[in-house]
C-alpha cells in the first residue's frame, strides 16, 4: 500500500465502488483494492446503497482503518437506478485524473492492475478509456475459469463500432478505466434520466473520440447472478419490463445519433435493428401481433432471431402476404 499518505490530497487514480448487499463480497473487494502495488497515489470511494445487511457495518470498519485512502458514503435511501446515481455521486466526489471501476461483489484479481492500466494508457494519450480480460464467477455454479475478451487476443484499439455492438458486454465493470475528462462531460439525460445497462452508456462516450484501449491480461474475476446484482435481476424480469427497458434503449440510441461521428452511424443503425428485433420477439411472446407488425418493415431479415412458430402464426393471422418470409423462416425450421 505505497503512497497512500497522499491519496486524499493528489490521487492520480479514484477507485470508485458501489455497493449494496454485498457483505459476503465486500471484504475481499476492498482488500483487492489495497492490495494495488501503485508508484502513485490512489483514492477509494465507497457508495453504500443503504444495504439491508451488514455491508454498511464492514464498508465502515474499512474507513475507520485506513481513513487516508477509503472514503466511504452510506446514502439515505436505495439508488433504484441500476446504481447509476451512487457512482455518479462517487464520481464527482472523487479527485482523480483517472477513474477505475469495480462494484462491490467483483474483484481485482492481479495487485498490478492499476499500475498496469495507467502505464498502458500513458502510452497513448489519446485514449480514454481502456479495458483488459476478466474471469467470470458463476453465483449459480460456482463456475469459473472462462476469460473474456480472448476474440481480441492480438488487438490492443477496439473501435467504436465493436463496443456499440457489444450491448455493454464488451468490457466488464471491474476492468474499466476512464480518463476524468469523460466522465466530467457525460450528457445531460444519462445523468438525469432512467437509462438501462448504464455501462454501455459509459463504454461509449470513452470511445467516441478514439478506439478503447484493450490490454490482453485478466486482472480481475467478475462475479454472475449474484442475489440482488444486475445479471440476477435480468433473469428474473417479466416480459413486460423487459419490453419497457428497449423502449428506453430505442430512445437512447437515437440520441446517440446526434453524438457519434457518421462513420458510426451504420453499427448504430443495425443495433436500433437488433433491438426492434428483440421488441417483436417480445411482443410475439406476449400475443401482442396488431403492435408487432407495426415494427417488422424496420428490421432487416439478418438480424431476426424471432419464435418462429409465433412469427409464422402473425403472418398468417394477418393475411401479410409475405409469402418470401415465410418460406424464408419455413426453410431455417426444416435445417433446425
Amino acid at each position: 500500500m505505497k503512497n497512500h499518505q497522499d491519496a486524499l490530497h493528489d490521487p492520480l487514480v479514484s477507485v470508485i465502488c458501489i455497493t449494496y448487499n454485498h457483505e459476503a463480497y465486500i471484504h475481499e473487494a476492498i482488500e483487492s483494492f489495497l492490495s494495488q502495488e501503485t508508484s502513485f497515489p490512489f483514492e477509494i470511494l465507497i457508495g453504500e446503497d443503504c444495504s439491508t445487511d451488514n455491508t454498511a457495518k464492514i464498508v465502515n470498519s474499512y474507513q475507520d482503518k485506513f481513513p487516508n485512502i477509503i472514503k466511504a458514503t452510506t446514502r439515505d435511501s436505495n439508488d433504484g437506478t441500476y446504481g447509476k446515481s451512487n457512482q455518479t455521486d462517487l464520481i464527482n466526489k472523487s479527485k482523480g485524473k483517472y477513474i477505475a471501476l469495480c462494484e462491490g461483489d467483483d474483484i481485482w484479481s492481479d495487485s498490478q492492475k492499476l499500475q498496469t492500466q495507467i502505464e498502458e494508457m500513458q502510452k497513448y494519450p489519446a485514449v480514454e478509456m481502456s479495458f483488459h480480460g476478466v474471469y467470470y464467477l458463476d453465483h449459480l455454479d460456482s463456475s469459473k475459469g472462462f476469460i473474456k475478451n480472448n476474440n481480441f487476443k492480438g488487438k490492443n484499439l477496439i473501435e467504436l463500432s465493436t463496443l456499440i455492438g457489444g450491448s455493454g458486454s464488451i468490457c466488464a465493470t471491474p476492468s474499466l478505466m476512464f480518463k476524468r475528462s469523460v466522465l466530467d462531460n457525460l450528457p445531460d439525460w444519462f445523468l438525469n434520466e432512467n437509462t438501462v445497462v448504464g455501462d454501455y452508456y459509459l463504454q461509449i462516450f470513452g470511445a467516441i473520440k478514439y478506439p478503447a484501449l484493450f490490454i490482453d491480461k485478466a486482472m480481475c474475476t467478475q462475479r454472475c447472478n449474484v442475489p440482488a446484482s444486475w445479471t440476477d435481476m435480468q433473469r428474473k424480469k417479466s416480459l413486460t419490463i423487459r419490453l419497457e427497458e428497449i423502449e428506453i434503449r430505442l430512445r437512447d440510441n437515437r440520441r446517440l445519433k446526434k453524438m457519434i461521428p457518421n462513420k458510426y452511424l451504420y453499427s448504430l443503425n443495425l443495433k436500433y435493428s437488433k433491438l426492434l428485433t428483440s421488441k417483436v420477439n417480445i411482443l410475439l411472446q406476449l400475443k401482442r401481433f396488431k403492435e408487432a407488425k407495426k415494427y417488422l418493415k424496420n428490421i432487416e431479415h439478418k438480424v431476426i432471431k424471432l419464435n418462429k412458430k409465433l412469427y409464422l402464426l402473425f403472418l398468417l393471422k394477418h393475411n401479410l402476404g409475405l409469402i418470401n418470409r415465410i418460406m424464408f423462416f419455413i426453410r431455417k425450421i426444416r435445417q433446425e
